[in-house]
Formats: C-alpha cells, sequence, structure tokens
C-alpha cells in the first residue's frame, strides 16, 4: 500500500466541560458573561456508548474519491455541506485546496466510507490589498505557497484557468482555505485554496482571539463588534483570549475605514463537531507548538496536540520534525484528550495532486481537457499510459487518473492513466463520471430526468437530497431544468446515473 493509499487512522477531543469559560480583564469578561447565557455541555460519542468514530481534519489533494493531505477516502456516500452565517448547514461542493473537516466509517474497508464532509472556509470577504506574494482580506494578511516542501500549494481560481493573484483587484470577494503560521509575533494565513466569488451568502474570519474588549473582540488587528444577543455555539461557551473562534458576518457588515467587522453567530473552537476518546482521527497542517520535555515530544497541528510515541511511523523515516513542517498525524484519541500518533507522513515534493474522472472539452491538441471540474495541462514529457483503453489517443468521456501539481489553478499533469473507454461502465461502476447534455423530460415527483449526450445518447439521470445544485439551478424548481445544457457528475446505479452535483455547462 503506498502513502497515497493509506488507511486512515483517527483522533478526537474530549467533550467540553459544562459551564461557562471563564473570561479575562474585568469589564469585558462581565460584557460577555452578559452576553452569552450559560448551558450544558456536550457528549462525545463514547459518553453515549457508541461504537468509536472517524474523523479528518485538513486539505483537500484530490479526487476520485476524497484525498485529504494525501489519503484516499471513499465519498461517493457522503453528503457535502459548508455553514450559513445563521448557523444552517446548505450543500456545498468540494474543490482542490480547501480545508475540510470529513466524518467517516474506520471500519469500512480499504478506503473508509466518509458520511459528511464539511467544508471549512478560514475567511470570505473583500479584497482590499492585493501583493505579489498575497493579498489583504478583513485586515488577515494572506500569503500564498508557491514551495511544494512547505506543504500544499495555493490554488488559486479566478473563474479563469491560467489567472493568479494579477487577476483579483481591490473589491473582490473572495474565499480563503488557509492555516494560520506565527510571523514576527504575530499571524498571517498561508493559504492553500483563494476562490473568487459571485456575490457571498455572507462574510467569515477565523482565528485566534487576542483581546477581549467591553463591546467586542479582537483577532489580531481586526476588531470584531459583537451586539448584545449574539449566538454563540457551543451553547454555553464565549470566547476568550488564546481560543480559537468563527465569525459569521453579514455581507455588508464589513467597515473597511475602522476595520471593524460586525458579528452575526459566533463559534468557539476549530472542530465543527465532538471528537471523543477512542475515535480515529486524521489531522494535517503545520506544526504551530513544539514541546521536548525529558524525552517526550509533544506538537500542535490544526489545534491538536500530537504525542509521538516510540512506536510513531515517521515518513519518511529520517524527517526532522519542527515549527512549522506540513505534516498529517494520524492516531487514537486519549482520554486527556492528546492525539496518540501512530503514523506521522511529512509533506514533500514528492506529494502529488491527484483527480481521477471523466474527460470533458478536450482541446483539439488532445493536452487540455477537465476532470472533476479541474482543468489539466498535458505537458509534452508528461507519461501517457493508454494500457485500459482501446484507443491510443485521449478523448471526451474516457476515465483517466491524472497526478501533477497545481499551478495557475491549473492541474499540470506528470502522468495520465487511462482506465475506460468512454462507452464502458463497467470498470468505474462505483467511481464519480461526469456526462453532460440537454435535459429532456423531467419528473419532479420522481426526481429524475433524460439527458441527451453526444451522439444522441440519452441517459437518466435521478437526484437525491444529498445531490448539489450549483446556482442559478435549483432542487427546488426542477421545472426550470427542460432545455438546459447541464453538467453530471455522479455514479451509475442499475444504468442510472444518480446525481451528486448538477450544475449549468458554459457554452463551448
Amino acid at each position: 500500500m503506498t502513502a497515497m493509499e493509506t488507511r486512515p487512522l483517527a483522533v478526537s477531543r474530549p467533550p467540553a466541560s459544562g459551564g461557562c469559560r471563564a473570561l479575562r480583564a474585568g469589564l469585558a469578561a462581565a460584557w460577555l458573561a452578559a452576553l452569552v447565557a450559560c448551558g450544558g455541555s456536550g457528549v462525545g460519542s463514547n459518553g453515549t456508548g457508541a461504537a468509536p468514530q472517524g474523523s479528518s481534519a485538513g486539505t483537500v489533494t484530490g479526487f476520485g474519491s476524497i484525498y485529504v493531505d494525501g489519503v484516499a477516502y471513499d465519498d461517493s456516500q457522503a453528503r457535502v455541506e459548508i455553514e450559513g452565517t445563521d448557523g444552517a448547514l446548505v450543500l456545498a461542493e468540494a474543490r482542490v485546496g480547501q480545508r475540510v473537516e470529513l466524518a467517516f466509517d474506520p471500519d469500512s474497508g480499504e478506503r473508509a466510507q466518509v458520511r459528511r464532509i464539511r467544508i471549512e472556509p478560514s475567511l470570505v470577504g473583500p479584497v482590499a490589498a492585493v501583493q505579489a506574494d498575497g493579498l489583504t482580506v478583513l485586515g488577515q494578511t494572506v500569503r500564498v505557497n508557491t514551495d511544494p516542501a512547505r506543504g500544499p500549494l495555493t490554488v488559486v481560481d479566478t473563474g479563469t484557468p491560467g489567472e493568479d493573484l494579477e487577476a483579483l483587484r481591490s473589491g473582490d470577494l473572495v474565499e480563503v482555505h488557509a492555516y494560520r503560521l506565527a510571523v514576527d509575533g504575530g499571524e498571517q494565513l498561508q493559504a492553500t485554496r483563494i476562490e473568487k466569488l459571485g456575490q457571498p451568502s455572507g462574510l467569515k474570519v477565523s482565528g485566534s482571539v487576542t483581546a477581549v474588549e467591553d463591546g467586542g473582540l479582537r483577532i489580531g488587528a481586526l476588531r470584531v463588534r459583537v451586539p448584545a444577543g449574539t449566538p454563540v455555539s457551543p451553547v454555553g461557551s464565549a470566547p476568550a483570549v488564546g481560543q480559537w473562534l468563527r465569525v459569521h458576518a453579514a455581507t455588508g457588515a464589513w467597515d473597511e475605514a475602522t476595520q471593524t467587522l460586525t458579528a452575526a453567530r459566533l463559534r468557539v473552537g476549530e472542530r465543527s463537531g465532538e471528537w471523543s476518546a477512542e475515535d480515529r482521527v486524521s489531522v494535517g497542517g503545520p506544526v504551530t507548538r513544539l514541546q521536548r520535555e525529558a524525552g517526550v515530544i509533544r506538537l500542535q497541528v490544526d489545534g491538536v496536540w500530537v504525542r509521538v510515541l516510540a512506536a510513531t511511523r515517521l515518513e519518511p523515516a529520517d524527517a526532522e520534525l519542527g515549527l512549522g513542517l506540513y505534516l498529517r498525524a494520524e492516531g487514537v484519541q486519549s482520554a486527556d484528550g492528546e492525539l496518540l500518533a501512530e503514523e506521522i507522513h511529512v509533506h514533500s515534493v514528492q506529494d502529488v495532486t491527484r483527480v481521477s474522472g471523466t474527460v470533458v472539452d478536450l482541446n483539439d491538441d488532445g493536452n487540455v481537457f477537465r476532470v472533476r471540474d479541474t482543468w489539466v495541462h498535458v505537458e509534452p514529457e508528461a507519461t501517457v499510459d493508454f494500457g485500459a483503453c482501446t484507443a491510443a489517443a485521449l478523448a471526451d468521456d474516457q476515465y483517466v487518473e491524472v497526478a501533477g501539481a497545481m499551478r495557475r489553478g491549473v492541474l499540470v499533469a506528470a502522468s495520465v492513466v487511462c482506465r475506460a473507454d468512454a462507452d464502458d461502465q463497467e470498470p468505474v461502476r462505483d467511481r464519480v463520471i461526469e456526462r453532460h447534455g440537454v435535459v429532456g423530460t423531467v419528473d419532479a415527483a420522481a426526481r429524475r430526468f433524460t439527458l441527451r449526450h453526444r451522439d444522441n445518447e440519452v441517459y437518466t439521470v435521478r437526484w437525491n437530497d444529498s445531490t448539489y445544485f450549483r446556482a442559478p439551478l435549483s432542487a427546488q424548481q426542477p421545472q426550470a431544468l427542460p432545455e438546459q445544457s447541464v453538467e453530471v457528475e455522479g455514479l451509475w446505479q442499475d444504468g442510472v446515473l444518480l446525481a451528486r452535483k448538477i450544475r449549468l455547462r458554459e457554452s463551448r
């Protein structure tokens, strides 16, 4: 089994204790205590006697299942969600470079079966300034990473393949996925993905609370105004200096002149849910704290304390652990809340982005196409293997596996392997594929429609509660589907294409 195929392990946090957390600094503490009512604490899965669960937090590094920090998970049955400003979970789509949390069954086979994928952006807001190596958003400094030895390369998605930061302008709305690094006594975000948005449903920012003030708090230089009655989750919690906080705000709640964001809702803690003792978890990110005491090594990754044991497997074996090093730690949660590491994989230049799926929109030169909504460029020096396909040339609708590196929003392929011809469904029966065409008849009650593909091939497409409709399409308005040119990602089930994602097809 390769490092890319390593079976995911896991870790967890114990449930929070009851009551409100103590705050600091006199009047600020009194203000925040009045703002947030104390409530009961949560109970972890082991508190209910349930079997240990699996959790993973990290960066999306590929698809075909879904890869998170190089580990492959089966996402064929997963529901993909993102948290809205009002706290409600809405359907979303996973993309390369996003920071995510997975919930999976740790005993479901070679590739763990994912039940839920939660998208966790670090920052959503207007661009204030663009520099050669980054940008400023909501008062936060964001840097791009172009060095594969330092962690996942930053994916910049402006909506136009080949564009980079220089295409962004002041006032553009962006969604940033990143991890925080300590720099010169402060913090900055090292981005894994920067995506230009249309009109977001709200603004978001996350980070460590640096001060609690009368009427608000600070995350670095950013002042967050917290009106009385602002909802805070988990129930009974309250932000304190040093704690990680996610701030949700309305779209117009940012004041550039005063560098103030007015909160609509707060979420305390980095995790979206409880991690319990004996759960199996994987966590990926840079080492932000490192302790060496009496021969014991403890390091902090994505807010999780990891204990390095004598039996911990290190990949590569001669890697030296240090601050800022991007790694993936896997293990089992201890009773005191530490991750007891069974394996630590240190990110290196050999770690690549992997995308598997259907070839779409192949150009005339046969070297540019899309797979799983990711643009691919096959350079002359790339290795192309047609072993499982009858034609010795790439073609639309073939199923391929691509490995390479993300550059300017495009996956530059180092290798391409053809796994199935366009008309061969059997090898890809349990894989996510794509078909595009024009919608014919729609049966809203049965939640299905016909799709007329190329050469007048007609498929039946079915959707369910987990199918994501990219705006302006909507599952609540199926009457708008007929005669629309769409692209569908899904899986074959008994001759029917069960849709995971449906979106309008751009004119070609």
